[in-house]
Protein backbone atom coordinates (compact mmCIF):
# COMPACT_ATOMS: atom_id res chain seq x y z
CA UNK A 1 0.00 0.00 0.00
CA UNK A 2 2.58 2.39 0.91
CA UNK A 3 4.76 1.49 -2.43
CA UNK A 4 1.37 2.25 -4.31
CA UNK A 5 0.68 5.70 -2.47
CA UNK A 6 4.40 6.54 -3.34
CA UNK A 7 4.30 5.84 -6.95
CA UNK A 8 1.04 7.73 -6.97
CA UNK A 9 2.69 10.26 -5.20
CA UNK A 10 5.23 10.51 -7.61
CA UNK A 11 2.69 10.59 -10.88
CA UNK A 12 1.05 13.41 -9.28
CA UNK A 13 4.38 15.59 -8.65
CA UNK A 14 5.49 14.77 -12.19
CA UNK A 15 2.08 15.99 -13.93
CA UNK A 16 2.09 18.58 -11.65
CA UNK A 17 6.03 19.72 -13.27
CA UNK A 18 4.84 18.93 -16.28
CA UNK A 19 1.78 21.90 -16.10
CA UNK A 20 2.79 25.45 -16.96
CA UNK A 21 -0.42 26.79 -15.33
CA UNK A 22 -3.49 26.24 -12.74
CA UNK A 23 -6.13 24.41 -14.42
CA UNK A 24 -9.06 26.21 -15.45
CA UNK A 25 -11.28 23.80 -13.31
CA UNK A 26 -9.47 24.31 -10.39
CA UNK A 27 -9.44 28.03 -10.74
CA UNK A 28 -12.85 28.35 -10.83
CA UNK A 29 -13.44 26.24 -8.22
CA UNK A 30 -11.40 28.78 -5.82
CA UNK A 31 -12.84 31.67 -7.20
CA UNK A 32 -16.32 30.78 -6.77
CA UNK A 33 -15.30 30.02 -2.61
CA UNK A 34 -14.12 32.74 -2.37
CA UNK A 35 -17.28 34.45 -4.39
CA UNK A 36 -19.27 33.18 -0.88
CA UNK A 37 -16.64 34.04 1.37
CA UNK A 38 -17.29 37.70 -0.23
CA UNK A 39 -20.90 37.33 0.32
CA UNK A 40 -20.74 36.14 4.10
CA UNK A 41 -18.61 38.88 4.89
CA UNK A 42 -20.98 41.36 3.89
CA UNK A 43 -23.78 39.44 5.60
CA UNK A 44 -21.43 40.16 8.69
CA UNK A 45 -21.27 43.77 7.75
CA UNK A 46 -25.17 43.88 7.56
CA UNK A 47 -25.66 42.41 11.09
CA UNK A 48 -23.59 45.91 12.26
CA UNK A 49 -25.49 48.14 9.90
CA UNK A 50 -28.39 49.21 11.96
CA UNK A 51 -26.08 49.77 14.73
CA UNK A 52 -23.95 52.21 12.90
CA UNK A 53 -26.36 53.89 10.72
CA UNK A 54 -27.34 54.85 14.58
CA UNK A 55 -23.79 55.98 15.65
CA UNK A 56 -24.41 58.04 12.50
CA UNK A 57 -27.15 59.59 12.99
CA UNK A 58 -25.89 60.57 16.57
CA UNK A 59 -22.91 61.92 15.32
CA UNK A 60 -24.50 63.90 12.95
CA UNK A 61 -26.88 65.34 15.58
CA UNK A 62 -24.10 66.40 17.65
CA UNK A 63 -22.71 67.89 14.64
CA UNK A 64 -25.61 70.03 13.85
CA UNK A 65 -25.91 71.38 17.69
CA UNK A 66 -22.20 72.46 17.30
CA UNK A 67 -22.94 73.79 14.27
CA UNK A 68 -25.94 75.82 15.76
CA UNK A 69 -24.28 77.58 18.33
CA UNK A 70 -21.68 79.12 16.29
CA UNK A 71 -21.40 82.19 15.08
CA UNK A 72 -22.26 82.18 11.01
CA UNK A 73 -20.09 84.23 8.70
CA UNK A 74 -20.69 84.57 4.90
CA UNK A 75 -23.51 83.34 3.78
CA UNK A 76 -23.26 80.32 0.92
CA UNK A 77 -25.47 80.18 -1.87
CA UNK A 78 -25.56 77.19 -3.53
CA UNK A 79 -26.80 76.93 -7.34
CA UNK A 80 -30.13 75.66 -8.25
CA UNK A 81 -27.89 73.28 -10.52
CA UNK A 82 -25.23 72.31 -8.55
CA UNK A 83 -23.40 68.67 -7.41
CA UNK A 84 -25.53 66.66 -4.79
CA UNK A 85 -22.01 65.79 -3.51
CA UNK A 86 -20.80 65.42 0.56
CA UNK A 87 -19.99 69.34 0.53
CA UNK A 88 -23.59 70.36 -1.00
CA UNK A 89 -24.91 67.09 1.76
CA UNK A 90 -23.11 66.09 4.01
CA UNK A 91 -26.36 64.12 5.55
CA UNK A 92 -29.38 63.33 4.63
CA UNK A 93 -32.20 64.50 6.90
CA UNK A 94 -33.20 67.61 8.49
CA UNK A 95 -33.82 68.89 11.27
CA UNK A 96 -37.31 70.21 11.19
CA UNK A 97 -38.77 68.99 7.92
CA UNK A 98 -40.42 65.58 7.57
CA UNK A 99 -37.98 64.66 4.05
CA UNK A 100 -34.22 64.23 3.28
CA UNK A 101 -32.47 67.80 2.98
CA UNK A 102 -30.44 66.69 -0.03
CA UNK A 103 -29.83 64.25 -2.00
CA UNK A 104 -26.91 63.23 -2.64
CA UNK A 105 -26.15 59.81 -4.99
CA UNK A 106 -22.95 58.41 -3.66
CA UNK A 107 -25.09 56.94 -0.84
CA UNK A 108 -26.85 54.85 -3.25
CA UNK A 109 -23.91 53.64 -5.02
CA UNK A 110 -23.46 49.64 -5.67
CA UNK A 111 -21.88 47.42 -2.89
CA UNK A 112 -24.23 49.98 -0.28
CA UNK A 113 -27.10 49.25 1.33
CA UNK A 114 -29.18 52.86 1.15
CA UNK A 115 -28.45 55.31 3.42
CA UNK A 116 -25.45 53.29 4.65
CA UNK A 117 -22.27 55.61 6.48
CA UNK A 118 -19.19 55.72 4.90
CA UNK A 119 -17.33 53.44 8.03
CA UNK A 120 -19.36 50.37 6.62
CA UNK A 121 -19.33 50.72 2.83
CA UNK A 122 -15.26 51.15 3.76
CA UNK A 123 -15.35 47.59 5.08
CA UNK A 124 -17.33 46.26 1.86
CA UNK A 125 -14.49 48.06 -0.29
CA UNK A 126 -11.91 46.22 1.78
CA UNK A 127 -13.26 42.91 1.09
CA UNK A 128 -14.12 43.55 -2.55
CA UNK A 129 -10.37 44.87 -3.13
CA UNK A 130 -9.25 41.71 -1.94
CA UNK A 131 -11.59 39.78 -3.95
CA UNK A 132 -11.52 41.03 -7.12
CA UNK A 133 -7.35 41.01 -6.51
CA UNK A 134 -7.87 37.59 -6.02
CA UNK A 135 -10.37 36.64 -8.98
CA UNK A 136 -7.55 38.50 -11.33
CA UNK A 137 -4.19 36.87 -9.37
CA UNK A 138 -6.09 33.39 -10.16
CA UNK A 139 -6.98 33.92 -13.92
CA UNK A 140 -3.83 35.37 -14.38
CA UNK A 141 -2.13 32.33 -12.69
CA UNK A 142 -4.62 29.83 -15.17
CA UNK A 143 -2.59 31.60 -17.87
CA UNK A 144 -5.12 34.14 -19.52
CA UNK A 145 -3.81 37.59 -20.67
CA UNK A 146 -4.20 40.60 -19.32
CA UNK A 147 -6.16 42.21 -22.15
CA UNK A 148 -8.77 39.70 -21.22
CA UNK A 149 -9.39 40.98 -18.03
CA UNK A 150 -10.07 44.50 -18.53
CA UNK A 151 -13.38 44.53 -16.76
CA UNK A 152 -11.75 42.78 -13.13
CA UNK A 153 -9.00 45.21 -13.36
CA UNK A 154 -11.38 48.36 -13.63
CA UNK A 155 -13.35 46.79 -10.98
CA UNK A 156 -10.12 46.65 -8.81
CA UNK A 157 -8.86 49.64 -9.83
CA UNK A 158 -12.36 51.90 -8.62
CA UNK A 159 -12.92 49.98 -5.50
CA UNK A 160 -9.26 50.79 -4.06
CA UNK A 161 -10.12 54.31 -5.53
CA UNK A 162 -13.51 54.22 -3.67
CA UNK A 163 -11.67 52.73 -0.19
CA UNK A 164 -9.07 55.74 -0.52
CA UNK A 165 -11.24 58.61 -0.99
CA UNK A 166 -13.77 56.97 1.49
CA UNK A 167 -10.79 56.66 4.25
CA UNK A 168 -9.26 60.28 3.04
CA UNK A 169 -12.39 61.88 3.60
CA UNK A 170 -12.45 62.76 7.49
CA UNK A 171 -13.66 61.75 10.70
CA UNK A 172 -16.68 58.91 10.50
CA UNK A 173 -18.13 57.04 13.27
CA UNK A 174 -16.49 53.44 13.73
CA UNK A 175 -13.48 53.29 11.30
CA UNK A 176 -12.07 50.51 9.78
CA UNK A 177 -8.85 51.35 11.91
CA UNK A 178 -6.24 49.01 9.87
CA UNK A 179 -6.70 51.32 6.82
CA UNK A 180 -4.98 54.33 7.04
CA UNK A 181 -5.48 57.15 4.34
CA UNK A 182 -1.66 56.00 3.78
CA UNK A 183 -2.48 52.75 2.87
CA UNK A 184 -5.74 53.63 1.55
CA UNK A 185 -3.58 56.49 -0.75
CA UNK A 186 -0.87 53.64 -2.06
CA UNK A 187 -3.56 51.09 -2.89
CA UNK A 188 -5.53 53.97 -4.98
CA UNK A 189 -2.57 54.99 -6.67
CA UNK A 190 -0.90 51.36 -6.58
CA UNK A 191 -4.38 50.42 -9.24
CA UNK A 192 -3.88 53.14 -11.26
CA UNK A 193 -0.40 51.45 -12.72
CA UNK A 194 -2.45 48.12 -14.16
CA UNK A 195 -1.98 48.40 -17.30
CA UNK A 196 0.19 46.12 -19.66
CA UNK A 197 0.20 42.28 -19.98
CA UNK A 198 3.16 42.26 -17.97
CA UNK A 199 3.00 45.14 -15.62
CA UNK A 200 -0.14 43.77 -14.54
CA UNK A 201 1.68 40.94 -13.13
CA UNK A 202 4.56 42.56 -11.48
CA UNK A 203 1.60 44.93 -10.33
CA UNK A 204 -0.19 42.05 -8.38
CA UNK A 205 2.87 40.84 -6.99
CA UNK A 206 3.92 44.72 -5.75
CA UNK A 207 0.17 44.88 -4.67
CA UNK A 208 0.53 41.43 -2.57
CA UNK A 209 1.54 42.98 0.64
CA UNK A 210 -0.80 45.89 0.48
CA UNK A 211 -3.76 43.39 0.37
CA UNK A 212 -2.07 41.51 2.80
CA UNK A 213 -2.67 44.56 5.45
CA UNK A 214 -5.86 44.55 4.15
CA UNK A 215 -6.73 40.98 5.23
CA UNK A 216 -4.94 42.01 8.32
CA UNK A 217 -6.94 44.97 9.02
CA UNK A 218 -10.22 43.56 7.97
CA UNK A 219 -9.12 40.44 10.81
CA UNK A 220 -8.56 43.09 13.52
CA UNK A 221 -11.59 44.90 12.79
CA UNK A 222 -13.89 42.11 13.82
CA UNK A 223 -13.26 43.15 17.45
CA UNK A 224 -15.01 46.26 16.53
CA UNK A 225 -17.92 44.31 14.96
CA UNK A 226 -18.43 42.16 17.79
CA UNK A 227 -18.35 45.46 20.36
CA UNK A 228 -21.29 47.12 17.94
CA UNK A 229 -23.04 44.15 17.63
CA UNK A 230 -22.51 43.12 21.41
CA UNK A 231 -23.34 46.99 22.33
CA UNK A 232 -26.38 47.09 19.90
CA UNK A 233 -28.00 43.78 21.58
CA UNK A 234 -27.20 44.66 24.95
CA UNK A 235 -29.57 47.80 24.73
CA UNK A 236 -32.34 45.54 23.17
CA UNK A 237 -31.73 43.22 25.95
CA UNK A 238 -31.79 46.01 28.60
CA UNK A 239 -35.54 47.76 26.84
CA UNK A 240 -37.04 43.68 27.44
CA UNK A 241 -35.97 44.02 31.08
CA UNK A 242 -37.67 47.37 31.45
CA UNK A 243 -40.62 46.38 29.87
CA UNK A 244 -40.91 42.63 31.94
CA UNK A 245 -40.38 45.09 35.11
CA UNK A 246 -43.82 46.68 34.20
CA UNK A 247 -45.41 43.08 34.05
CA UNK A 248 -43.93 42.55 37.11
CA UNK A 249 -45.35 45.41 38.95
CA UNK A 250 -49.11 44.67 36.92
CA UNK A 251 -48.57 41.02 38.27
CA UNK A 252 -47.90 41.84 41.87
CA UNK A 253 -50.51 44.86 42.25
CA UNK A 254 -52.83 41.89 41.30
CA UNK A 255 -51.95 39.70 43.73
CA UNK A 256 -51.00 42.06 46.57
CA UNK A 257 -54.97 43.13 46.14
CA UNK A 258 -56.38 39.97 47.21
CA UNK A 259 -56.53 37.73 49.57
CA UNK A 260 -54.96 34.17 50.34
CA UNK A 261 -55.89 31.93 48.09
CA UNK A 262 -57.97 28.92 49.47
CA UNK A 263 -58.36 25.07 48.36
CA UNK A 264 -57.63 24.59 44.65
CA UNK A 265 -56.29 28.25 44.21
CA UNK A 266 -53.37 27.59 46.44
CA UNK A 267 -52.05 24.79 43.42
CA UNK A 268 -53.42 27.29 40.60
CA UNK A 269 -51.11 30.09 41.78
CA UNK A 270 -48.00 28.10 42.31
CA UNK A 271 -48.48 26.99 38.57
CA UNK A 272 -48.55 30.53 37.77
CA UNK A 273 -45.35 31.04 40.01
CA UNK A 274 -43.89 28.38 37.98
CA UNK A 275 -44.48 29.92 34.73
CA UNK A 276 -43.70 33.13 36.00
CA UNK A 277 -40.57 32.87 37.68
CA UNK A 278 -39.31 31.04 34.35
CA UNK A 279 -39.77 33.42 32.02
CA UNK A 280 -38.12 35.72 34.68
CA UNK A 281 -35.05 33.09 35.24
CA UNK A 282 -34.62 33.40 30.95
CA UNK A 283 -34.18 36.87 31.26
CA UNK A 284 -31.90 36.71 33.95
CA UNK A 285 -34.28 38.28 36.86
CA UNK A 286 -34.35 36.62 40.00
CA UNK A 287 -37.18 34.25 41.96
CA UNK A 288 -39.77 36.40 42.89
CA UNK A 289 -42.94 34.47 45.12
CA UNK A 290 -46.16 35.21 44.24
CA UNK A 291 -47.94 33.25 46.90
CA UNK A 292 -45.81 35.16 49.37
CA UNK A 293 -47.55 38.53 48.48
CA UNK A 294 -50.96 37.18 48.40
CA UNK A 295 -53.07 37.81 51.18
CA UNK A 296 -52.44 41.57 51.51
CA UNK A 297 -55.49 42.68 49.95
CA UNK A 298 -59.60 42.44 50.69
CA UNK A 299 -60.47 40.65 47.55
CA UNK A 300 -61.57 37.10 47.26
CA UNK A 301 -58.52 35.39 45.21
CA UNK A 302 -60.88 33.64 42.71
CA UNK A 303 -61.00 32.03 38.72
CA UNK A 304 -61.06 35.81 37.76
CA UNK A 305 -58.14 36.66 39.66
CA UNK A 306 -56.13 34.01 37.83
CA UNK A 307 -57.62 35.39 34.48
CA UNK A 308 -55.53 38.71 35.48
CA UNK A 309 -52.54 36.78 36.35
CA UNK A 310 -52.80 34.73 33.16
CA UNK A 311 -53.00 37.56 30.83
CA UNK A 312 -49.78 39.35 32.57
CA UNK A 313 -47.98 36.09 32.30
CA UNK A 314 -48.68 35.53 28.61
CA UNK A 315 -47.34 39.24 28.27
CA UNK A 316 -43.99 38.29 29.75
CA UNK A 317 -43.31 34.82 28.04
CA UNK A 318 -42.99 36.25 24.70
CA UNK A 319 -40.43 38.73 26.24
CA UNK A 320 -38.42 36.01 27.74
CA UNK A 321 -38.30 34.48 23.83
CA UNK A 322 -37.39 37.93 22.39
CA UNK A 323 -34.36 37.59 24.96
CA UNK A 324 -33.12 34.29 24.63
CA UNK A 325 -33.42 34.82 20.78
CA UNK A 326 -31.34 38.14 20.79
CA UNK A 327 -28.79 36.04 23.01
CA UNK A 328 -28.86 33.26 21.02
CA UNK A 329 -28.09 35.40 17.94
CA UNK A 330 -25.33 37.34 19.69
CA UNK A 331 -23.53 34.10 20.18
CA UNK A 332 -24.05 32.91 16.49
CA UNK A 333 -22.56 36.18 15.25
CA UNK A 334 -19.46 35.82 17.57
CA UNK A 335 -19.14 32.27 16.50
CA UNK A 336 -19.41 33.20 12.84
CA UNK A 337 -16.69 36.10 13.03
CA UNK A 338 -14.62 33.21 14.13
CA UNK A 339 -15.27 31.80 11.20
CA UNK A 340 -14.95 34.73 9.01
CA UNK A 341 -11.47 35.40 11.03
CA UNK A 342 -9.90 31.79 10.05
CA UNK A 343 -11.51 32.67 6.53
CA UNK A 344 -8.87 35.13 6.09
CA UNK A 345 -6.52 33.77 7.65
CA UNK A 346 -6.64 30.87 4.96
CA UNK A 347 -6.79 33.60 1.91
CA UNK A 348 -3.93 35.13 3.50
CA UNK A 349 -1.51 32.24 3.80
CA UNK A 350 -2.45 31.04 0.03
CA UNK A 351 -2.04 34.56 -1.11
CA UNK A 352 1.36 34.88 -1.73
CA UNK A 353 1.74 31.20 -3.86
CA UNK A 354 -1.16 32.77 -6.16
CA UNK A 355 0.32 35.74 -6.63
CA UNK A 356 3.89 34.10 -7.54
CA UNK A 357 1.88 32.42 -10.12
CA UNK A 358 -0.21 34.74 -11.66
CA UNK A 359 3.10 36.98 -12.13
CA UNK A 360 4.98 33.91 -13.29
CA UNK A 361 2.67 31.08 -14.58
CA UNK A 362 5.72 29.43 -16.84
CA UNK A 363 7.92 29.23 -14.02
CA UNK A 364 5.75 28.61 -10.40
CA UNK A 365 2.85 25.59 -10.43
CA UNK A 366 0.04 25.55 -7.78
CA UNK A 367 -0.89 21.85 -6.55
CA UNK A 368 -4.17 21.70 -7.92
CA UNK A 369 -4.84 18.93 -5.11
CA UNK A 370 -3.92 22.01 -2.60
CA UNK A 371 -5.49 25.08 -4.65
CA UNK A 372 -9.13 22.53 -4.62
CA UNK A 373 -8.57 21.65 -0.63
CA UNK A 374 -8.04 25.40 0.10
CA UNK A 375 -11.17 26.03 -1.75
CA UNK A 376 -13.04 23.10 -0.15
CA UNK A 377 -12.26 25.18 3.39
CA UNK A 378 -13.08 29.05 2.24
CA UNK A 379 -16.16 27.39 0.93
CA UNK A 380 -16.82 25.54 4.09
CA UNK A 381 -16.14 28.20 6.57
CA UNK A 382 -18.18 30.84 4.17
CA UNK A 383 -21.78 28.15 4.15
CA UNK A 384 -20.92 27.97 8.24
CA UNK A 385 -21.02 31.96 8.49
CA UNK A 386 -24.38 31.82 6.63
CA UNK A 387 -26.02 28.62 8.12
CA UNK A 388 -24.77 30.77 11.78
CA UNK A 389 -26.71 33.63 10.24
CA UNK A 390 -29.42 32.24 8.79
CA UNK A 391 -30.31 30.58 12.28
Amino acid sequence: MRERNATALAAIMLLLAACSTVPVQHVEGYSQAFDEASVAGNRLYDGISAKVVQEQAIANAQAEQVAATQTPTNTVIVPAAGPADSAVCPHNGGASEPYPACFDPARFAPGRLAGEPDSLLVRRRALATITTFNAIALRLASGESAQELGAEVRRLGSNASSLAALSGAGAMVSPLIGVTSDLAARLATWAETLRADQELRAALDAGSPLIEQLLVALIKDTSTMYALKREEVAAKLVALKVDAREIEFDITDIVRAHAAPQGPMVAELAQRDLRFNNARERMGLGFQSLAALAGQGGQPFTERTLDQIDDQIARLEPLANQYEEQVQALNRYYEALGEYVAMLHEVNATLATVTASARAPQAVTISPAALSQQATEIRDQAREIQKLLDT
